[in-house]
């Protein structure tokens, strides 16, 4: 395994535990209730399931954030500003912060 710097916090999922965890994760197709999905793991593209979580109920979410923040992906363009990113915005609704 490659060697980390000390203030690394990547997570990694060795190769025999992938198919443990992934018995573990769900998707979500349709609205859901927190008690259908809490204290469980979604794995999900973000956008085809953001608009299916309640509100305020992310403590933790584990993604890939978009790094070229200025730069359009299809119909999605990010920003370094919350008040006028989409995503952002749709993200802030879900989570606790």
């Amino acid at each position: 395994m490659k060697e980390r710097t000390p203030r690394n916090r990547t997570l990694v999922v060795y190769e025999d535990e992938t198919d443990v965890l992934m018995r573990q994760t769900i998707s979500l197709g349709a609205p859901s209730a927190p008690n259908e999905i809490e204290d469980r793991l979604i794995h999900q593209d973000l956008f085809s399931c953001i608009d299916f979580l309640p509100n305020i109920f992310i403590d933790l979410a584990i993604i890939d954030p978009p790094y070229n923040l200025n730069k359009k992906f299809g119909n999605n363009k990010f920003s370094k500003r919350l008040s006028k990113n989409p995503f952002l915005l749709s993200f802030r609704r879900i989570s606790c912060w």
